[in-house]
């Protein structure tokens, strides 16, 4: 029987070179995103639409997302693996958060994913069925950044509020692990990028010498998905070309 998978945040940059690599992979894919006619687009373009169910999801709308495991459900007849990849960010100092800055980042990345999990694992206990679950964290849950305060409260929370999960999951044989990107070539780092100097000075911290590409931090997700890695629950894999290592050493500069 063909294996289904969820994957959020799949119109662009991480999120869709998990949805290539899952299809590849021999998945059904229900991909799912708030810039829905983005995502539409590219399914057709891609030539995916026999292997890729496109739909509009914004995951801090908690009963659309409860919804969609539903439909996905209906459809399908299960949920198998969950990539949690839907996410964003911005840079505004402590001054200039306000509770709804705040809430929103929240809300996109934490309780939407939480209660996505929720939704899938309840489906997957209900057929007594293993199931695996993945949460994209960051490197920023680990080493903080001035002017992201939100943001690294967010993924640090993801990551922390995954591994109690993955304790109450497991004897469901249901695994719930995060993958923590570091520094990517993505929309959310073209900032970055287009300032010489700056992506120079970024490059510079990273052991290898370089940002990783999208489909680098995808085959991270499809390991921990997949049977590969039927022994991992409850832990963070770091895909950063050895930044978090290296931290002590930039310190002792």
């Amino acid at each position: 029987m063909q294996s289904v998978a969820i994957v959020t945040g799949a119109a662009h940059g991480i999120g869709r070179a998990c949805v290539e690599r899952l299809a590849a992979d021999g998945y059904q894919v229900v991909a799912s995103d708030v810039d829905g006619d983005g995502l539409y687009t590219w399914v057709e373009q891609a030539g995916l639409r026999d292997t890729v169910e496109a739909r509009t999801l914004d995951v801090a709308d908690v009963p659309a997302g409860q919804a969609l495991v539903a439909d996905t459900v209906a459809s399908y007849g299960r949920v198998d693996a969950l990539a949690n990849v839907a996410g964003y960010t911005s840079r505004q100092l402590l001054e200039e958060i306000d509770t709804d800055i705040w809430n929103g980042m929240l809300d996109v990345l934490v309780r939407g994913p939480v209660f996505l999990t929720k939704a899938v694992a309840e489906d997957m206990i209900r057929r007594g069925e293993p199931g695996s679950i993945v949460q994209v964290s960051s490197i920023r849950s680990e080493s903080a950044e001035p002017g992201q305060a939100h943001y690294c409260s967010a993924k640090g929370a993801l990551r922390t509020v995954t591994r109690a999960i993955a304790q109450e999951l497991a004897p469901h044989q249901i695994r719930v692990n995060c993958v923590g990107p570091g520094l990517t070539a993505t929309r959310m780092t073209a900032d970055v990028r287009s300032k010489s100097e700056l992506y120079e000075q970024r490059k510079a911290t990273v052991p290898l010498g370089r940002y990783a590409s999208a489909d680098e931090i995808a085959s991270c997700v499809a390991f921990l998905l997949s049977p590969r890695s039927a022994y991992v629950t409850g832990t963070t894999l770091y895909a950063d070309g050895g930044y978090l290592a290296a931290l002590g050493k930039m310190r002792n500069w």
